[in-house]
C-alpha cells in the first residue's frame, strides 16, 4: 500500500510541475529555453511546434510600429524579396495572441504600423489612398492568422473584415488622441 501511495505522490508533483512549467507557446529568457524547437522573438526565444526550428530576428526588421509610410512601403518589399524576413514575421505576429481572428488581427496592426500610416491606406486604395490589400504585409498577416488558429475556415475573410475596418477608422483614432491629449494637457495647467 506505501508503493501506491508513494506513486500517487510522484504523479501528483508531476501534474503540479507541469501545469506551473512553462510549455509550448510559453514565452521564457533564451537561458531558461529548453532544448526542444524553438523561435526567437525579439530577444526572447518562443516555443513553436509548427515550425521546428529556430528563427532569428533578421536585421531588414524593423523597429516596430512602422511611424512612416515610406519605411512600411520598404519593409513590404522587404518581405517580398526576403523569406527569412517573411517566415520571421509570419512567427512574430502569430506569437502576438488573441481570443480570437479579430482581437490577434487588431494587436498585429497595432504591432506593425501606427495610425498615421493607415491613414494613407484602405482596402481597395480608392481615392487618393493606397491599397492595403496588394501588400505583401497582408498575405504575412493571413499567415499569421492561420499558424494561431488553424481551425477556422474563414479565417482570410475574417481578417480581411478585421483589417478594413481598422484601416477605416484610423483617422478617428488619430482625432480621439488629440483629444484626449489635449483634456489631459488642460487637467494638469
Amino acid at each position: 500500500m506505501s508503493e501506491i501511495n508513494q506513486h500517487t505522490a510522484i504523479l501528483n508533483e508531476l501534474l503540479r510541475n507541469s501545469r506551473s512549467s512553462k510549455g509550448i507557446g510559453t514565452i521564457v529568457k533564451p537561458s531558461e529555453a529548453p532544448d526542444f524547437p524553438i523561435t526567437a522573438v525579439d530577444g526572447f526565444k518562443r516555443f513553436d511546434k509548427n515550425l521546428r526550428r529556430t528563427i532569428v530576428k533578421p536585421s531588414e526588421a524593423p523597429d516596430f510600429p512602422i511611424t512612416a509610410v515610406d519605411g512600411f512601403k520598404r519593409f513590404d518589399k522587404n518581405l517580398r524579396r526576403n523569406n527569412n524576413l517573411r517566415e520571421y514575421m509570419v512567427s512574430r505576429l502569430s506569437s502576438l495572441g488573441g481570443s480570437g481572428c479579430e482581437g490577434l488581427r487588431r494587436r498585429i496592426s497595432k504591432f506593425l504600423i501606427t495610425d498615421n500610416v493607415a491613414v494613407c491606406y484602405n482596402w481597395k486604395g480608392k481615392n487618393t489612398k493606397m491599397p492595403f490589400e496588394k501588400t505583401c504585409s497582408i498575405e504575412v498577416i493571413y499567415e499569421s492568422v492561420k499558424l494561431h488558429f488553424p481551425q477556422i475556415e474563414k479565417s482570410d475573410f475574417v481578417t480581411a473584415e478585421a483589417t478594413k475596418n481598422w484601416l477605416k477608422y484610423a483617422k478617428s483614432r488619430i482625432i480621439r488622441k488629440r483629444q484626449n491629449s489635449k483634456e489631459n494637457a488642460e487637467e494638469i495647467s
